[in-house]
């Protein structure tokens, strides 16, 4: 998945606009993120929204205000650490 490069091929492979995108052509159910730290929060939520089973997230130095937002879904029983 990569914004913009929708529609394009990498390695004989699709590439996706959105997660949801890529969801509704493939019916995955999980979700590898490598991405830096600025950037990890929009990922994992968008990754969240499109409901997929598994999320992981390799990234480290995610800044800690960001991280806030997971533990209070975590305390809402929407996601699991």
């Amino acid at each position: 998945m990569t914004p913009k490069k929708g529609g394009t091929e990498h390695l004989g492979l699709p590439v996706f606009n959105t997660v949801a995108e890529a969801k509704a052509e493939t019916k995955a159910n999980a979700s590898v993120i490598y991405v830096p730290p600025p950037f990890a929060a929009a990922a994992i939520l968008e990754a969240m929204e499109a409901e997929l089973n598994l999320v992981v997230c390799i990234t480290e130095g995610i800044p800690q205000h960001d991280m806030v937002k997971f533990i209070i879904l975590f305390f809402l029983n929407v996601v699991y650490f």
